[in-house]
């Protein structure tokens, strides 16, 4: 009796650790602090300027066009949200664009 109270207190132990470890996790995530639309615009050119520099076909490149790909991407949802739907679609098709370059030179870099 007291080994089967004994093996089942074991297993309900073994069942609810990742429960609780991943509350644990949630609770000490922090959210990232939001950036404001003069923020991204000052930035999104020092990453395009870096994305430049970048020697072609380099994980550095690829990863500098994904930079600047989330940064134009979250400056047109700013914009969206403002109702400036039109400049907001440029900014949509600018992180397109480098969505596309960042996947191309990241698949050139694997391919040397």
């Amino acid at each position: 009796m007291f080994y089967r109270v004994l093996r089942s207190l074991f297993f309900l132990t073994i069942l609810l650790a990742p429960i609780a470890a991943r509350a644990d996790d949630t609770q000490s995530a922090k959210p990232a602090a939001p950036r404001d639309l003069t923020t991204l615009r000052a930035e999104f050119p020092k990453l395009d300027a870096t994305r430049e520099a970048a020697k072609p076909h380099s994980k550095e490149r690829a990863a500098a066009a994904q930079q600047a790909a989330q940064t134009a991407s979250d400056i047109g949802w700013l914009l969206f949200e403002k109702g400036e739907s039109a400049e907001a679609a440029n900014w949509f098709a600018r992180a397109a664009a480098l969505r596309t370059e960042s996947y191309e030179q990241a698949r050139a870099y694997w391919q040397e």
